[in-house]
């Protein structure tokens, strides 16, 4: 994917060597209402860099929409941050990373509002909502949440399963002491 032209307030601006936050090329200067600053704040006069500077590094707080990507996408831009992301040491840490992980990322690429109600129909993907939490029989350590196309597995120690319904591994995230999930 590849950005041409950047527009303040709908999207994540900080561009670094010719790319942006996301790692999403650059191929232009990124555009600020009337400013152009080839990828860089430091090339604005002294005034309009200080508070050019000061609204970027706000701005790292918030998300904002770069363009819309495909399911597909997203779920591999997700499946990544949560890899990189450090490991977790308790289930309630991994369900927080993980729905943090999904909201920003569907917040950031997908172009659909966030709704708390979580519907199944707008074209976003959410995390797991507890009336989707299932007993996994023989084992009181893990933590099952059913979605529409998979299983989300927690460990009492961090560690994340994301398993489709044919059985096959979507991420396998091991907790803070490198243990994965076994089924």
């Amino acid at each position: 994917m590849v950005i041409s032209e950047t527009r303040l307030p709908f999207i994540r601006p900080a561009c670094e060597r010719g790319k942006n936050l996301s790692g999403v090329e650059c191929t232009a200067a990124l555009t600020y209402d009337c400013v152009t600053t080839e990828c860089s704040w430091q090339r604005l006069i002294p005034p309009l860099r200080f508070r050019f500077k000061r609204a970027l590094e706000n701005m790292l707080k918030m998300t904002y929409v770069v363009f819309n990507m495909n399911l597909h996408d997203r779920l591999e831009e997700f499946c990544l941050r949560l890899l990189a992301a450090p490991a977790c040491v308790s289930k309630a840490e991994a369900f927080d990373l993980l729905s943090r992980t999904l909201i920003e990322v569907e917040n950031e690429f997908s172009g659909i509002a966030f709704d708390p109600a979580f519907p199944r129909d707008d074209g976003r993907m959410y995390p797991p909502r507890d009336d989707a939490h299932r007993a996994v029989p023989g084992r009181d350590d893990l933590h099952r949440y059913r979605s529409q196309g998979h299983n989300t597995y927690f460990s009492e120690g961090g560690a994340i399963l994301i398993v489709d319904l044919n059985k096959v591994v979507v991420l396998d995230k091991a907790d803070h002491n490198a243990r994965s999930i076994m089924l």
